[in-house]
């Protein structure tokens, strides 16, 4: 059983992690597929920030890549690394394109997104194959990767609960998440 302030931290976490979720359900739904990738990757930052270790000041590319390889990739039914969603990140956040230096240095492979939901981007995957943008890429379904999120997050907070030490840390950093308020208290 866990102390009174252990319990409530997650009791604050599980919610603003909920309703990023929902954020990006609603992009998804709205066709606003990029929105989305936005979300997803910045959802994944929040948590390698939570995750990262005691000693760093700033989440870290290797914070970040750390965090997919434990509780994320998985749960993907796409085949890929950390690495790979680390380069993935920085093209879509810094340029709304696949492509990043990661995958320029061949250190990690472009990732090109589609919703099965959605008529015309879910034949990304067949448009890519016959064109020459990258020869060795991966695709992710959307849906699949907030699901894979959802489940990492899940596992991530059921790692930490059992971990004095890192539940004190976290409830440090959440002090700091920008909620307008909901966490600061």
């Amino acid at each position: 059983m866990g102390t009174p302030k252990e319990h409530n931290i997650f009791d604050q976490l599980v919610p603003f992690f909920q309703r990023q979720f929902n954020s990006i359900r609603l992009c998804l739904g709205n066709d606003h597929l990029l929105s989305a990738c936005i979300l997803l990757f910045s959802t994944v930052d929040s948590l390698a920030a939570l995750h990262r270790h005691q000693h760093n000041a700033d989440v870290t590319r290797e914070d970040f890549k750390s965090w997919c390889n434990l509780y994320l990739v998985n749960f993907l039914k796409t085949k890929c690394t950390g690495e790979d969603l680390y380069g993935a990140r920085c093209g879509v956040l810094h340029t709304s394109t696949a492509e990043s230096s990661r995958s320029r240095q061949q250190e990690a492979k472009q990732i090109y997104y589609f919703a099965e939901e959605h008529p015309v981007n879910n034949k990304i995957p067949g448009i890519v194959k016959k064109s020459s943008i990258a020869p060795d890429f991966l695709t992710i379904e959307l849906y699949n990767f907030l699901e894979a999120l959802e489940k990492g997050t899940c596992e991530f907070f059921v790692d930490v609960k059992g971990k004095t030490d890192k539940v004190k840390l976290i409830e440090e950093r959440c002090q700091k998440l920008l909620t307008l308020g909901f966490l600061a208290t």
